[in-house]
């Protein structure tokens, strides 16, 4: 993830910008959240009965959202600092094969938990080198951060691909990692990835919210879920996650956002990708709609800056 230095501003403006701002935030999460219910509605009527309401497709729906939520959290951060993260694909991709290499020279599919731990502290490890390598050269050698982040991108779909010469890591995720993380539900009715999506955004939705630090302003899941690393499988995860931020009311400008907005914009990409699929849309046409919700998004939130500037 990638930064830029804050804008500091005196009492008496910062009062005035926090509650404009506060207003805004509201305003644009009801728009959000009533996106949000019409294509819930839509969907629920346009799919065959008892289909995209199911227990299971909303299971689907959440798990699927579990893993973008999280990458979205560290995306409003980066977003709200008026920066961008274009790599955060392709950085998912190569934590989860180093994490995966190393435990399948432990022990592949039959890997017990020590091995899997490791694995998960060097996906952990990779991720945090490289979100700090790419915010020294943001803040410290003041390279923009589209250019670092797109290098990045490069960089680290390159480097996954020479260790596994372009092919996902054989032998797959170890069973108990699948079985638990992937596949597992607290209580037999949450799925883990849900509840570790939830913790993560509480503890850096309170951060954001309440410290200094927040107002100044990974790949072991996919791993699981998916049970291997698939390399070509998130090519458009930085899309999906930005359009979540923005849609969430986080600023592409800067200065603005929140993590609640985050979590009903991350929901609107899955839910508009399951109710394609269950009315026989093709694929490729969600990457049509997300990017057009994106652009859409950003005009808004164009308009509303302007809006701002006249008043």
């Amino acid at each position: 993830m990638t930064t830029t230095e804050p804008v500091v501003l005196d009492a008496a403006q910062e009062e005035t910008e926090g509650a404009w701002g506060r207003r805004l935030l509201a305003a644009n999460g009801l728009w959000t959240f009533a996106i949000l219910l019409v294509l819930v509605a839509f969907f629920s009527v346009a799919s065959p009965p008892g289909t995209f309401l199911s227990q299971y497709n909303i299971t689907q729906i959440a798990t699927n959202a579990a893993i973008y939520l999280v990458l979205g959290v560290g995306m409003t951060y980066v977003i709200i600092t008026g920066g961008i993260d274009l790599s955060i694909g392709s950085v998912l991709i190569l934590s989860g094969v180093l994490g995966a290499e190393y435990v399948v020279r432990h022990g592949g599919y039959r890997a017990a938990w020590p091995a899997i731990v490791v694995g998960i502290l060097i996906s952990l490890g990779t991720g945090t080198v490289w979100g700090t390598v790419q915010g020294v050269l943001v803040a410290k050698a003041k390279v923009p951060p589209f250019i670092v982040t797109l290098g990045g991108l490069g960089a680290a779909l390159g480097i996954a691909q020479i260790v596994t010469t372009g092919n996902d890591v054989a032998g797959g995720a170890p069973n108990a990692l699948v079985e638990t993380l992937g596949l597992g539900k607290l209580f037999g009715v949450v799925p883990w990835l849900v509840v570790v999506a939830i913790a993560t955004t509480a503890l850096f939705g309170l951060v954001l919210a309440y410290t200094r630090f927040g107002r100044y302003i990974a790949g072991v899941m996919s791993l699981a879920f998916f049970h291997t690393t698939t390399i070509a499988g998130h090519g458009y995860d930085n899309l999906n996650v930005i359009t979540a931020v923005v849609m969430g009311g986080t600023s592409l400008f800067g200065g603005r956002g929140s993590i609640v907005g985050t979590v009903i914009g991350v929901f609107i990409p899955a839910v508009l990708g399951s109710g394609l699929v269950i009315l026989g849309v093709q694929t490729y046409w969600q990457s049509v709609a997300v990017g057009a919700v994106l652009v859409a998004a950003v005009y808004v939130d164009q308009l509303r800056r302007r809006s701002r500037e006249r008043e």
